[in-house]
């Protein structure tokens, strides 16, 4: 009987327990917590404009140089000498006009009627005349002193040149372009060139002494 009870209490007990436990309030769980989701980043696309093109620079305008006037040449005409010859004066080493002109004209500025007669000759400078060249004069016939050579024949030799000819016949190599002139049509355009055998006319002089 005893035994009983204390079940029977015990089951009561226990009953009360389950009550108990079920009557305690519910316990809500806090809720998950809501991760967001991170927004997608953009990327923003930068399109570099060019950077643009320098202007051209302008092209300078044209100088218009106005050429300075040709300086106008004075015609100096040539006096004509009453009863006056020409001849020919092969210019020596030490020569130049002026000298010239007080020699054959006992006047120094005469020198201006000698180059204008020879000036196609001589060049545009006055200055610059070259030995062993013949120029043209004129006087009075009377004050010519004229003088004639003659020619002799020579035949070259092996290794000969103008030059060398010209040093042994008129006493300076310089005087190599008389034996060409007189000779050009069998030298030919080539003055350096001589061949054995070549026959050239040779002066017996170059001016009066």
């Amino acid at each position: 009987m005893k035994n009983m009870n204390i079940s029977a209490v015990a089951y009561l007990l226990g009953g009360i327990m389950i009550i108990g436990a079920c009557s305690k309030p519910a316990v809500e769980e806090p809720p998950a917590p809501v991760v967001e989701e991170p927004t997608p980043v953009v990327e923003q696309v930068v399109v570099e404009e060019p950077e643009p093109e320098p202007e051209p620079e302008p092209e300078p305008e044209p100088v218009i140089v106005e050429p300075e006037p040709e300086p106008i040449e004075e015609v100096v005409e040539v006096p004509v000498i009453p009863d006056s010859a020409g001849y020919v004066y092969m210019i020596r080493p030490d020569d130049y006009l002026v000298k010239i002109a007080q020699q054959e004209h006992d006047d120094y500025f005469a020198w201006r009627r000698i180059y204008n007669r020879n000036r196609e000759d001589i060049g545009e400078n006055p200055n610059l005349i070259y030995p062993y060249h013949e120029i043209r004069l004129s006087k009075l016939e009377t004050d010519i002193l004229r003088w004639d050579y003659s020619f002799s024949m020579y035949v070259v030799e092996a290794g000969e040149t103008l030059w060398s000819i010209a040093g042994d016949k008129y006493g300076d190599p310089i005087a190599w372009i008389v034996l060409f002139l007189d000779n050009q049509q069998v030298i030919g355009s080539d003055a350096g060139k001589l061949e054995p055998g070549m026959e050239l006319q040779v002066r017996s002089g170059l001016w009066s002494e």
